[in-house]
């Protein structure tokens, strides 16, 4: 019997779903909707908030439906889908949607992993267990995003709700010198753990923290019985996965449609 390949775009993309699934569904400030393979997440607060389309394939017909409905509200949204196609493309800046940046797909096989990168007297990978750990996790995804830190909040509202489930979700800060400069995340599901929202302080990079937390992810993963990471990174952010072993294994679309704020008014 001759035995089914594991199309990488579909599985690392639809892991992308359903971890924004997850972040959608345990938030009481943020609404849902799922047509075929596209979803689109909205915050209730309207246009100032965080809005995405996520998705795998290229049915015009779904992620078109979305797209227009965020217009409709006026609101500026972030895309996010894979394959990455040229037609795709061409659709895609039809509708008026801006390259944001490239941004790849990895994955890593967690048979292969030791741990071998030892943190320095003065570095720290904290796991997430209380409030005050929280808001030191969305101050720095909040900083090197450039939101606010009230936005973050609401945002992430579900991993706060949910720091007693450590077999889905494990939220991680890197401290220096006692103060918080990075923070990351791992979403897991059945076998398959995703390494998400990575982020460092730009005073506090290229000293090993950002190689560190991906460690301490893979290791958790590997603790919880799972078999296979996946990422998504931007290009400057590849060779921290692939000196760690991870491969490229697919590309996404990743576009931005802007409203300006005379069309907000």
């Amino acid at each position: 019997m001759q035995r089914m390949i594991k199309d990488p775009n579909i599985e690392n993309g639809r892991h992308l779903v359903d971890h924004f699934r997850y972040i959608a569904t345990s938030s009481h400030q943020l609404e849902f909707q799922e047509k075929g393979n596209f979803i689109a997440i909205s915050s209730r607060e309207g246009p100032k908030g965080g809005n995405y389309i996520l998705g795998v394939g290229e049915d015009k017909t779904e992620f078109q439906y979305f797209i227009e409905t965020f217009k409709q509200k006026k609101c500026s949204f972030t895309w996010f889908s894979t394959p990455l196609t040229p037609q795709l493309e061409m659709t895609l800046q039809a509708f008026g949607l801006e390259k944001a940046n490239e941004l790849i797909g990895l994955s890593f096989n967690l048979d292969n992993f030791v741990n071998v990168t030892q943190p320095s007297d003065d570095i720290r990978i904290k796991e997430v267990r209380s409030t005050e750990d929280f808001v030191h996790w969305c101050t720095v995804h909040a900083t090197v995003w450039n939101k606010s830190l009230e936005n973050t909040l609401s945002f992430f509202q579900g991993f706060h709700l949910n720091l007693d489930k450590p077999e889905i979700v494990r939220l991680f800060v890197s401290e220096m010198n006692g103060h918080c400069v990075g923070s990351s995340a791992l979403y897991m599901q059945d076998d398959i753990a995703g390494c998400y929202w990575g982020a460092v302080l730009p005073d506090y990079r290229k000293k090993g923290l950002a190689t560190l937390m991906l460690e301490k992810r893979l290791q958790v993963a590997q603790a919880q019985g799972c078999k296979k990471v996946v990422a998504q990174c931007l290009p400057s952010s590849k060779k921290i996965f692939q000196k760690s072993g991870f491969l490229h294994e697919c590309d996404f679309a990743l576009y931005r449609y802007k409203i300006s704020q005379e069309n907000v008014r």
